[in-house]
């Protein structure tokens, strides 16, 4: 911190921070890497053997024992505590818990190919630059204003992909797209078409190659409490990219903004083209403050009684909405198992397939904002004796009753396989690839209701303080 003259404060900072790695990373990186394998989705075998204890035991304690046969609770292939899938190299196996040596493989494993996780050899921990600048100015009526910038730069973020796709099998498939003006055109779009090893499903590897910039300019104007008024009035402009995320909602098991592309091909392009707005890219935001008791001059004293003392606050929320990727509205046949997309070559948990940039790029939609008022009022009386009082108070949340759209249908484009059925609704079979429609429910509202922001309401209440 500066002060370089009364009334005038100069603060600045800057830090370097690391994140920590999932322990869902560090999970699959043990028990599901190819070689120790874990299989969880196994049907169960069910026993139900209860035989009574003799002789009958004391009244209040268990008078049924379940027999529970060993080794009959799970198929052969359910998790067994460590046995590898494979032989692997060096010295004889161990189970992972309990340290005890264990068959050189798993034999009840299905058959079909399995998919596994790991992370890149150059897997790192996530890390940020942050730093701060901002100047504090003395106003009259003893007020202040700051104006200050905020930026961050994320380095080493995750993102999973699956490398498991062979990039020499690529082809080029044609697709017809019906813009939003009517307008019919033909785009071409690589579709990966093997594995690298067939005997394996995906492999949902880690990479460490995720960037990000935040930069915001803040700024606060604050009026402490004096002659009956209090304000304070916040507003903060930010933008922030990246090229792509692990959301929280589907970062558990490795989700992510899965790639299209999933190589590294070199500077905006491959996953690299995912470069766009952030998920949490939110330009602005406003959230102002008021609050007063009323203290007029008015001689009468019983009216002076009546009028004055009463408490009125106010918060009113203003804020630009995140940013919405448009999602195709279909299935689009992976020769991939476990993959996805248009390209084929997709996995993700939860976030879907997007459309490709020919159609719209990543974030590239503005989300709808919040607008939200609360206010407050409210008056106290002392009652009996010193030390007691009573409040009476009325609030609105949501005092306009603003519409708030929070959510909204985020599949932009219909996609129709393509058919030799001949049809002037049908996708015709030279479109190799299919077809694409805009969706006329995109952008539809799907919620206006939240724990935060809902319809107005109201409530009145009385509390006695003693």
């Amino acid at each position: 911190a500066y002060n370089p003259h009364e009334g005038t404060v100069v603060r600045g900072g800057y830090g370097v921070f690391y994140g920590l790695t999932s322990n869902s990373l560090w999970y699959t990186l043990r028990r599901e890497n190819g070689i120790y394998q874990q299989q969880f989705s196994t049907p169960t075998i069910t026993v139900n053997a209860y035989t009574a204890i003799t002789p009958t035991p004391a009244a209040g304690q268990p008078n049924v024992r379940l027999s529970q046969p060993a080794a009959t609770a799970y198929v052969s292939y359910a998790p067994q505590g460590g046995i590898p899938a494979f032989t692997p190299p060096g010295p004889a196996p161990i189970n992972q818990v309990t340290g005890a040596a264990t068959p050189a493989v798993n034999p009840g494993l299905p058959l079909n190919a399995i998919g596994v996780r790991g992370a890149s050899r150059n897997f790192l921990n996530p890390y940020t630059h942050s730093y701060d600048l901002s100047v504090e100015q003395q106003l009259p009526l003893r007020a202040t204003l700051t104006v200050g910038y905020v930026g961050t730069r994320g380095m080493r973020l995750p993102i999973y992909v699956d490398t498991n796709v062979d990039p020499t099998s690529v082809i080029n498939r044609q697709y017809q797209l019906t813009g939003t003006n009517g307008v019919v055109s033909n785009f071409l779009f690589p579709y990966y078409t093997a594995r690298l090893y067939s005997g394996t499903a995906s492999v949902l590897t880690g990479f460490s190659d995720v960037n990000s910039w935040y930069n915001a300019g803040a700024f606060s104007l604050r009026k402490p409490f004096a002659n009956g008024i209090e304000i304070l009035a916040n507003y903060t402009w930010a933008h922030t990219t990246d090229a792509g995320q692990s959301g929280a909602p589907n970062g558990t098991f490795n989700g992510t903004d899965s790639p299209i592309i999933p190589f590294a091909t070199g500077h905006r392009s491959g996953r690299g083209a995912e470069y766009a707005r952030s998920d949490i890219d939110q330009r602005g935001r406003f959230v102002g403050t008021l609050l007063g008791v009323t203290k007029l001059p008015i001689h009468n004293r019983f009216a002076a009684y009546v009028t004055n003392g009463w408490e009125i606050s106010g918060t009113v929320t203003a804020q630009t909405g995140f940013p919405v990727t448009g999602f195709i509205n279909g299935t689009i046949a992976s020769r991939l198992s476990g993959d996805g997309g248009i390209s084929g070559a997709q996995v993700t948990s939860g976030t879907g397939y997007r459309v490709p940039d020919v159609i719209a790029g990543r974030n590239s939609f503005k989300g709808p904002g919040v607008h939200n008022t609360d206010a407050r009022i409210s008056r106290q009386f002392p009652i009996f004796r010193e030390g007691m009082r009573f409040e009476i108070a009325a609030e609105a949340f949501n005092l306009t009753n603003h519409r708030n759209i929070l959510a909204v249908n985020t599949n932009a484009y219909n996609y129709t396989a393509p058919t030799t059925t001949a049809s002037p609704t049908n996708c015709a079979a030279s479109n190799t690839g299919g077809c694409f429609t805009p969706n006329a429910s995109f952008y539809t509202p799907t919620s206006t209701s939240s724990t935060l922001y809902g319809p107005r309401q109201l409530q009145f209440l009385g509390r006695f303080y003693f």
